[in-house]
This record gives structure tokens, C-alpha cells and sequence, in this order.
């Protein structure tokens, strides 16, 4: 009962050193799908909009804040007009608010000129006209 399992003589030997070689051919592959995958999230995600401090539908003031912060982004504007961020990528912006319906629109493009809006809408009423 006592058989040793014999290979045939023509059969592949598989060395160390051929499973070392894939082994490390397999985690350089998996590195660098790695690397493009992480840096691909900012082709993936486009530019960030996040509304931080967010306007009142209504408001019986003259001005209004709006602030939030970006990501992804290389152009920013607020009703065409070109506003700054600060390293972080936060803002604050002043808008003066005509009489009736105003709509404030944030506009970020990214490096790949991909775009992306956010609209509010703010109804202005002096308070002389609400009492």
C-alpha cells in the first residue's frame, strides 16, 4: 500500500524562480491599475460643487451670502462672473439681489472642460413692501 506518485519525465517543472517572476510581474500589473484608478477619480467624479452656507429662498435684505467649497475644479464663476477660491477650495460671495425672482448660478469646470451648475433661487421683497 505503501505508492509514491511518479511524474511522467516529459512533465513541466515549475521552478521558484518562473513563480517569483509571475508573482512579481502580477503585483507591478495590480500597482498600476492601482495608480490609474486613483488618479482617474478626478476624471470620473468632473468638478465639485458643495453649498455650504446656502441662500434663503426669501429674503427681505438687499444682499445675500453664498459660500461653499470645490473640488476638481479650474475655472469657477457666479452668474458669469469669475470668483476666486482660497487654497482649500472655499468660497464666499456677496450677491445683490434685484427686486423679485433672482436666480444665482455657481458654474465649475475642470481641467477636462467638463461643467457643472448649481442654481438657487431667491425671491427678493424689500421689508417696507412685507409689513
Amino acid at each position: 500500500m505503501n505508492e509514491t506518485l511518479q511524474l511522467p519525465s516529459d512533465a513541466p517543472r515549475v521552478t521558484l524562480r518562473q513563480v517569483l517572476g509571475v508573482g512579481i510581474i502580477l503585483l507591478l500589473l495590480l500597482s498600476i491599475i492601482g495608480y490609474i484608478g486613483f488618479q482617474g477619480r478626478y476624471f470620473l467624479l468632473g468638478p465639485q460643487i458643495y453649498i455650504t452656507e446656502d441662500v434663503p429662498y426669501r429674503s427681505g435684505e438687499r444682499t445675500v451670502t453664498i459660500g461653499g467649497h470645490t473640488r476638481n475644479i479650474t475655472h469657477l464663476t457666479l452668474n458669469g462672473r469669475q470668483i476666486f477660491t482660497n487654497p482649500e477650495g472655499v468660497f464666499y460671495e456677496t450677491v445683490v439681489l434685484g427686486p423679485s425672482v433672482n436666480t444665482i448660478t455657481i458654474s465649475a469646470t475642470d481641467r477636462y472642460g467638463r461643467i457643472r451648475n448649481v442654481e438657487r433661487l431667491v425671491v427678493y421683497y424689500p421689508d417696507d413692501l412685507i409689513q
